[in-house]
């Protein structure tokens, strides 16, 4: 078990907003994670599990703010943003999968943009060469094949599947990311002749030892050391059918290990599990994160005590 002495910094890919009160008037969520209503008591975030419970009980519960027949004829998903393109052609599931998501992306991240998130205007950026970044809605569809081996993996590994899509969602915007996702995963041996054992494979982007380590402890599964034992790792999360396992491990592993060292208002110090999202953060390196690929322990260099 690892523990951190932080104060924990959050990049705009998942963040914690704070103060105000839940805004649904623009059709984005706002920011309230400090309080229920303005005046009320202040929620303590702190403690294993409270962000969960707030998403659940309180964001959730005015979700669905329309009907499917209202928010389709006002141009709105049912939680009240803007509906982006192609959005009411997708199944039901597939409709209230992304609404949740969404939903869960902006209460993790106030700050985050229409364009970001649905797409610029509400239409699906696809991104490209000279093109703005695709956006989390357009990745989104990218992953719906593969929305059956996400759902199994959150479940087997008990990782929040919203977690676990926005990882996938974020790593997929690596270039390389989408060569394996379209080539399906059959070229390992020239893939780590060109990026090695230091490089991240797949749409789960991670490294060979990473891998190697997850696969060991809880699949059991030994790989030999050098070239050989390396190209077997990378065949696996190259294929997406692996590749949401491997991750969803390495997520449940993060959450598992990481303690954060908090300090308390009135003095003193107490340990707390990390979030679901800050295990995305820590997954994605975003908070600087990071594990020794010879020995297994972490560091971390934008924290402070």
């Amino acid at each position: 078990m690892v523990v951190f002495g932080v104060n924990w910094t959050y990049p705009q890919f998942f963040c914690y907003g704070g103060g105000g009160v839940i805004d649904w008037s623009d059709g984005m969520i706002g920011g309230c994670l400090a309080c229920v209503s303005a005046g009320e008591v202040s929620l303590d975030f702190s403690e294993p599990g409270a962000a969960e419970w707030y998403f659940e009980n309180y964001v959730l519960r005015g979700n669905p703010l329309f009907s499917d027949e209202e928010a389709r004829r006002a141009g709105k998903m049912p939680n009240g943003m803007t509906a982006p393109d192609g959005f009411w052609n997708m199944s039901v599931k597939e409709r209230a999968d992304f609404t949740k998501l969404a939903s869960w992306m902006n209460f993790t991240n106030p700050s985050i943009t229409q364009e970001e998130l649905l797409g610029a205007g509400g239409k699906s950026a696809a991104g490209g060469k000279n093109g703005p970044p695709p956006s989390y809605y357009s990745s989104f569809k990218q992953l719906l094949k593969y929305s059956k081996f996400i759902e199994n993996s959150a479940a087997q590994w008990h990782v929040d599947k919203n977690t676990l899509t926005a990882v996938l969602i974020y790593e997929m915007m690596d270039p390389e990311a989408k060569f394996s996702e379209l080539t399906g995963g059959f070229e390992a041996p020239a893939l780590y002749a060109k990026r090695g054992a230091t490089g991240s494979y797949g749409i789960a982007q991670l490294e060979v030892y990473k891998a190697r380590m997850v696969l060991q402890k809880y699949k059991g599964k030994v790989f030999s050391e050098g070239l050989r034992g390396n190209v077997q790792i990378v065949a696996l999360p190259i294929k997406p059918k692996y590749a949401t396992d491997i991750a969803a491990m390495y997520l449940k592993y993060l959450k598992d290990s990481i303690k954060v060292k908090a300090t308390r208002d009135e003095g003193g110090y107490y340990t707390r599990d990390i979030s679901w999202a800050e295990a995305a953060v820590t997954y994605c390196g975003c908070a600087g994160v990071t594990m020794s690929a010879s020995t297994g322990t972490f560091g971390w260099s934008r924290f402070s005590t």
